[in-house]
């Protein structure tokens, strides 16, 4: 875990060296070379690192089977590095560059706070479920690097690089609700919309499986494991994380206009975040659903504080590092099991 605080530690020294609110080139900078940090570490990871990633590993080295589980674009991807290289090193190699690449894409795009963005990236676990959730990972970085076409109203666009991202996990399509939500600007009325409905599917899991068994058909055999149930300490505990970064950003962050596009895409994304996080208590299944969403939250977070002209916020943000830092802690300490992340190991080590 030493590892994973250094690497934060890193994002935070570096965003103090490069000056990052002098300017844009001292902004880009910053974003370059946090990710370069963010790239290796995942890039050069071990096949240990990650619950799935043994699993999407031994598939590289039977890329040219029949792997009915698997989405066609992934197995296209599979392939088409295996052709470049039998060595599976390359898959997370390659991977790790798209989905650090599509983040940072995004937060230079971003009118938000780079450095608080990359740090929640870290802490509120979307880099660890990366390294584990292979397939989503791709799907939700496809999707990440498509908000700058929602903010700018390109909604065809959005929904493209949707379905594009299907390709790599099918799942991935719920995010085309974005679309039509994100016209709604962010009122209590919004808010208390999202928990009546979140109120109502938790009600109601046989109408949720039967709509997985009819457009997921392959994820309904969850139906008889383990994920069919609630998650009785994790989705409590990222919930209230959640809930309590969305309520904080809201109440005390800089807002824009009420007709911001961008802000508004950004809320949505977090309060979809919310709402899987909760459902998770009653049908853990929803759980995996929050790898889309997870940098949704982050993002909006680093919007809503993009500028720490006050004392309050000044106090504000660093509550947010200092909370989310101790989540992440606690989690990596008591929960490894969760994303399978700690203990870290490079690929060398494993020789």
């Amino acid at each position: 875990m030493t590892i994973y605080l250094m690497e934060i530690v890193v994002i935070l020294v570096l965003g103090v060296i490069t000056g990052v609110s002098r300017g844009d080139a001292e902004r880009r900078g910053f974003i370059i070379l946090a990710c370069l940090v963010l790239f290796a570490l995942s890039g050069l990871r071990s096949y240990a690192v990650g619950v799935d990633t043994l699993q999407y590993w031994n598939a590289y080295l039977t890329a040219w089977m029949a792997h009915s589980w698997y989405e066609t674009g992934f197995l296209y991807l599979l392939r088409a590095l295996n052709a470049v290289s039998p060595n599976p090193q390359l898959l997370l190699l390659f991977t790790s560059a798209v989905m650090t690449a599509c983040v940072g894409y995004v937060v230079y795009k971003s009118d938000c706070n780079p450095v608080l963005a990359l740090f929640l990236y870290v802490t509120l676990l979307t880099y660890a479920s990366f390294m584990n959730l292979m397939r989503q990972g791709i799907a939700a970085a496809i999707i990440i690097a498509a908000i700058p076409w929602l903010e700018s109203g390109k909604r065809i666009r959005f929904a493209v690089a949707v379905i594009f991202g299907s390709l790599f996990h099918s799942t991935a399509i719920v995010m085309l609700a974005l679309i039509p939500l994100s016209a709604l600007a962010p009122t209590k009325k919004v808010m208390l919309g999202y928990g009546v409905v979140a109120l109502a599917l938790a009600l109601s899991p046989d109408f949720v499986w039967s709509f997985i068994g009819k457009n997921f058909d392959k994820y309904s055999t969850y139906s008889m494991s383990s994920w069919s149930g609630g998650n009785a300490l994790a989705a409590p505990i990222m919930t209230a994380m959640d809930a309590l970064l969305i309520v904080v950003s809201h109440l005390f962050g800089a807002g824009a206009s009420d007709d911001d596009r961008g802000e508004r895409v950004l809320f949505h994304g977090s309060m979809l975040q919310v709402v899987f996080q909760f459902l998770a208590c009653f049908v853990n299944i929803f759980q995996r659903l929050t790898t889309f969403t997870s940098f949704f939250l982050a993002l909006y977070v680093a919007l809503r504080f993009r500028k720490i002209d006050t004392k309050l916020k000044f106090l504000l943000v660093y509550g947010i590092c200092a909370v989310t830092a101790v989540f992440f802690v606690v989690i990596m300490v008591y929960r490894p099991q969760w994303h399978g992340v700690v203990p870290f190991s490079f690929f060398w080590q494993l020789v």
